[in-house]
């Protein structure tokens, strides 16, 4: 019962969070990237990094932030969050999940293909600067979504850099 207020509360801040327009100085060169993922995509995350680092993106400058689902699970690796690191008011008491929003990443890659309340929520308060997901995923979070078949991290990664590379020409 609770996580269904929970979620409820969460919806509601994500509708009523606006997602700022991209800076004029974007110049599509990311220096730090943030990664939103849910639990069951984790094994690509160390592809989608290892993607990203031939773009020329430093490993630690890389940071990825995992949904475990209802209760944190002890085994994943932090920074984690849960569902249970949100209050009855929509407030968050992680302060993994904290940082993580505050900072201002050059780009936020939401690497989900569901909307899951809680993951909707961390991408829709993020400081990033540029917002990139799945177009399965509610549009109103990202800048630019990324329409695939399935949830492949080096195809993933590939297609985003020529699509940048394709916005810094114009």
């Amino acid at each position: 019962m609770f996580s269904t207020f929970k979620k409820k509360t969460l919806k509601k801040a994500i509708k009523h969070t606006a997602l700022p327009g991209i800076l004029s100085d974007f110049d599509g060169k990311p220096k730090t990237i943030g990664i939103v993922i849910e639990k069951s995509e984790v094994a690509k995350v160390d592809e989608l990094i290892q993607t990203l680092r031939e773009h020329g993106v430093s490993a630690e400058r890389i940071h990825v932030l995992v949904y475990t689902g209802l209760t944190k699970a002890k085994q994943l690796l932090d920074p984690s969050f849960s569902l249970s690191d949100f209050t009855l008011t929509g407030e968050v008491k992680s302060q993994a999940v904290s940082d993580f929003i505050a900072q201002p990443f050059d780009w936020l890659i939401n690497f989900y293909a569901k909307d899951i309340v809680p993951l909707l929520w961390v991408s829709a308060k993020s400081k990033a600067k540029f917002k990139v997901g799945v177009a399965t995923v509610t549009p109103k979070i990202n800048h630019f979504s990324l329409d695939i078949q399935e949830l492949q991290a080096s195809q993933y990664a590939k297609h985003l850099m020529n699509y940048i590379t394709i916005f810094k020409t114009k």
